[in-house]
């Protein structure tokens, strides 16, 4: 199973004790004795803030995700902070671009703004990184207090929780909504922590799920497994065909594997233009398979001759795995011997591909071979995932 983590790892270092008031006696070459503090009082407690970010993303079936990261966001995450007495900001916010998450060698620096609650920039914050990865520090930040004696002796002191809560908010910098889509507002994430209080060290593990099109959100196409097993092949190409509206490159079967994606020309100009003619995930279907439904014209369970349109259906195998449908190769349903594909799918396996592909639901179908007999198949949603980093060829 694909899965990216995003992780934080939040350290506290220079410990250091400033007195609000401090006088020092004539020195007259004696001992440090002689060095006094004229007043009891309370001091503040400063450290250093350390966050180091990896920010990734994950692919996932998003039914049910209230809102994924966007292909074109600025994403801003919430940092709360102990809250002393005199905190200059009791938040931070680290504002960065979403497209970190898929980056590994690109610098984003000049994008990323560290500011405090009220959205002013911070000025003793530096960030460093490249690609994927953000270091930021914040300098002499105030993490407790402490009662100190007259002599400036530490009688009690009290520090603050290490940080508070975090959270991740985006604003979407396109015009694309709907289903599935970014959307303004709190980041759907898999958030977990974890406080080592003797060494001052939180590591916050983060998962996003990617939107439609991006971080592998893909609408996803049935594939029929006909001469060979779903077990045997592999997705080592990569294409740029539009499975979506705006989907970039992925993954896509290698060259010369029998793997057929189930489709309708819906144009009949013969070819498959788009993901819009294949049968997956998409703003009114939650799979492939009850997008399939449709064409179940008796409503069955099967998709056979018994239904209208089950002479237009086609099988599409891209021989030369260049992403582009070929007249050779799309072929009728009939001229493979499929007699019939169960919409009754199972959704409680799933089977990967490494990080390139997912199987998930899957059903059969029954076909005839060349000697006569009758076989079952496998018939799968298939998910793509995507291609980092891939330029497209000339």
């Amino acid at each position: 199973m694909i899965q990216f983590i995003s992780f934080f790892s939040i350290s506290l270092f220079s410990l250091s004790v400033w007195a609000q008031q401090v006088s020092v006696l004539p020195n007259a070459g004696a001992s440090m004795t002689d060095l006094v503090l004229s007043a009891k009082g309370s001091v503040a407690i400063t450290s250093g803030l350390e966050i180091n970010l990896y920010a990734t993303c994950y692919s996932r079936n998003l039914r049910g995700v209230k809102n994924p990261i966007g292909r074109n966001t600025r994403v801003t995450m919430h940092v709360d902070l102990p809250k002393v007495e005199k905190e200059a900001y009791q938040s931070i916010q680290v504002e960065f671009p979403s497209q970190i998450v898929v980056r590994d060698s690109e610098s984003i620096l000049d994008k990323v703004k560290i500011m405090d609650k009220d959205g002013k920039v911070i000025s003793a914050a530096l960030a460093s990184g490249v690609g994927n990865v953000l270091k930021v520090n914040i300098l002499d930040l105030e993490i407790g207090q402490a009662e100190l004696d007259k002599f400036g002796n530490v009688l009690t002191s009290q520090r603050e929780q290490l940080i508070g809560d975090i959270r991740f908010i985006q604003d979407v910098q396109h015009s694309i909504t709907g289903q599935y889509r970014a959307a303004n507002g709190p980041i759907s994430a898999d958030v977990r922590t974890k406080v080592d209080n003797k060494t001052g060290k939180v590591e916050v593990y983060a998962n996003f799920p990617g939107e439609n099109g991006f971080c592998g959100g893909y609408y996803s196409p049935l594939a029929l497994f006909i001469e060979d097993s779903f077990l045997d092949v592999s997705f080592e190409n990569h294409t740029t065909f539009s499975v979506n509206e705006d989907a970039s490159a992925f993954y896509w079967p290698s060259a010369k594997e029998r793997i057929y994606f189930l489709a309708h020309d819906t144009n009949k100009d013969g070819k498959i233009n788009s993901g819009h003619e294949l049968f997956g995930e998409s703003k009114s279907f939650k799979n492939g398979f009850d997008d399939l439904a449709r064409f179940d014209s008796n409503m069955d369970k099967l998709i056979d001759h018994k239904d209208k349109l089950f002479h237009e259906l086609v099988l599409w195998r891209d021989k030369n795995g260049n992403g582009v449908s070929e007249p050779s190769e799309l072929v009728k349903l009939s001229e493979k011997g499929i007699r019939f594909i169960s919409l009754n799918y199972r959704s409680n396996q799933e089977y990967t591909y490494g990080n390139r592909a997912k199987a998930k639901e899957r059903s059969h179908f029954v076909f005839q071979d060349k000697s006569g007999h009758f076989k079952k198949g496998d018939i799968f949603d298939i998910w793509l995932s995507p291609k980092l980093n891939y330029q497209a060829r000339q």
